[in-house]
C-alpha cells in the first residue's frame, strides 16, 4: 500500500528485456542472477518471478539471510552465497540447500560433517585480494582435500576481476587460466568455471567460460564501453511536491542558509531526503526533473524533505509529479552517480525500506 508520496518504480518489463539480450548475446553460457542488496534495490522477491520466467534458475547473493529468503519464497531454484558465511552458521547452508563460496579446506571440512552433501564453488583470488585460495602450488593440495570429502560437493570455481586496467585484467584472467590447467594435471576439473560479470560479460566475451553472474546488467546499468547496448534502466524515483515556499532575495534556504537567493524566487519542498537514500552531498549540485525540466536542488538536503529552486518553472504547483531519477524522463542513475562522485550500483543499492516499491 503507498502511504505517501515519494516512491520507487520498478519497470519488470525492462528486467526482462535485459536478461533475454544477455540470452541473446551469449554462447550457451549458465547465467547466475545476482540479486544481492536486495536486487541492487529493487526488491529482492518482487524481482524473482520475472526472472525466472525468463528461464533464470541461479541466483547469486551476498548473505545467508538473502539466500533464506529467496530459498523459502522459490524452493525450486538454485541460490550460491558468493560471500563468507561464518563456519557456525554452515549447518544452516547445508540445511536449506544452499551453494556456498568457500576458499579454506578448513571450511569444506566443516561442511563435510554433515549427513547431506553441500554443493561448493571454489573461490580463487587472481589478484582482487578479496577472498579466494591464493593460487599457489600449496592450494592443489588443500583443493584436492576438498573433492575428496564425500560430503562436499565441487560443482564450480570462480574468481574476480578488478576491472581497472585492461593489462590488469589480462594478467587476472590469465593467472585464473594457468591454474585451472594446474588443477586439470593434478586431475581436478569443474562443472562450472566463471570469471565475467556485467561489466566483463561484454569487455571480454572470451573470458565467459560457461558461467556469467549478471547483477548491474540486469537492472540495466551500463559502463562506459556498453554504450550501444539496449539495456534499459529498471528504477525511477519519483515523489510530488508537497509545498512551495516564496523566497525573497538575501533570503535562506535550509540548514545553515547555504543557499541564499539571489533574487526572489520560489522554492518547492519534496517530502523525500537522505534517509530514502538520496545522496546528501546532491546538495546545491543535483538536480531532479519537474514538467521534463531539470531543477535544482537548492540548499541542504535534509533527512526527510528537500527543496529545489522553481526559477525556471513558473507554472508548477503544489502536487506536481518530480522524477528524483529515471532515464525515461531524462535523468539517469549513471548521472545522479556522476554528480554524487560514486558508483550507479551505490545510489541503487541505498534506497532505504521506507520507499514503497511499485511495480510495473
Amino acid at each position: 500500500m503507498l502511504l505517501r508520496d515519494s516512491y520507487a518504480e520498478i519497470n519488470l518489463g525492462a528486467i526482462a528485456h535485459n536478461i533475454k539480450l544477455a540470452q541473446q548475446l551469449g554462447n550457451g553460457e549458465k547465467i547466475m542472477a545476482v540479486v544481492k542488496a536486495n536486487a541492487y534495490g529493487h526488491g529482492l522477491l518482487e524481482v524473482l518471478d520475472t526472472m525466472i520466467a525468463c528461464g533464470i534458475d541461479l541466483f547469486g547473493v551476498a548473505t545467508l539471510s538473502e539466500a533464506i529468503a529467496i530459498k523459502q519464497k522459490y524452493p525450486q531454484v538454485d541460490v550460491m552465497i558468493l560471500g563468507h558465511t561464518p563456519d557456525k552458521y554452515l549447518n544452516v547452508v547445508n540445511e536449506r540447500g544452499i551453494i556456498q563460496t568457500i576458499f579454506s579446506l578448513k571450511q569444506a571440512k566443516v561442511l563435510n560433517a554433515f549427513a547431506v552433501p553441500t554443493r561448493v564453488h571454489i573461490k580463487i583470488d587472481s589478484g582482487f585480494h578479496r577472498l579466494g585460495f591464493a593460487p599457489k602450488r600449496e592450494a592443489i593440495g588443500d583443493i584436492k582435500a576438498i573433492e575428496a570429502l564425500p560430503n562436499v560437493e565441487v560443482e564450480g570455481i570462480f574468481s574476480h576481476l578488478a576491472l581497472g586496467e585492461r593489462a590488469d585484467d589480462v594478467a587476472q584472467y590469465e593467472l585464473f587460466t594457468k591454474f585451472l590447467s594446474e588443477l586439470k594435471a593434478a586431475g581436478l576439473t569443474f562443472k562450472y568455471r566463471h570469471i565475467c560479470d556485467s561489466i566483463s560479460y561484454t569487455r571480454y566475451p572470451e573470458y565467459r567460460m560457461n558461467m556469467v553472474r549478471l547483477g548491474a546488467w540486469l537492472f540495466g546499468m551500463k559502463s562506459y564501453d556498453q554504450s550501444e547496448l539496449d539495456l534499459i534502466e529498471a528504477l525511477s524515483l519519483k515523489s510530488r511536491i508537497s509545498h512551495i515556499s516564496e523566497v525573497k532575495a538575501g533570503e535562506g534556504v535550509g540548514y545553515d542558509y547555504l543557499f541564499r537567493a539571489e533574487c526572489d524566487m520560489r522554492v518547492a519542498t519534496i517530502p523525500i531526503g537522505y534517509a530514502d537514500g538520496y545522496p546528501r552531498n546532491m546538495s546545491n549540485g543535483g538536480y531532479v526533473i519537474i514538467d521534463g525540466k531539470p531543477a535544482a536542488v537548492t540548499g541542504v538536503i535534509n533527512m526527510d524533505q528537500m527543496m529545489v529552486s522553481l526559477l525556471d518553472h513558473p507554472n508548477t504547483k503544489v502536487g506536481d509529479p518530480v522524477t528524483l531519477y529515471g532515464a525515461a524522463d531524462g535523468l539517469p542513475i549513471g548521472k545522479i552517480a556522476e554528480i554524487a562522485k560514486t558508483n550507479k550500483n551505490e545510489i541503487m543499492c541505498r534506497l532505504t525500506p521506507r520507499v514503497a516499491r511499485i511495480y510495473r
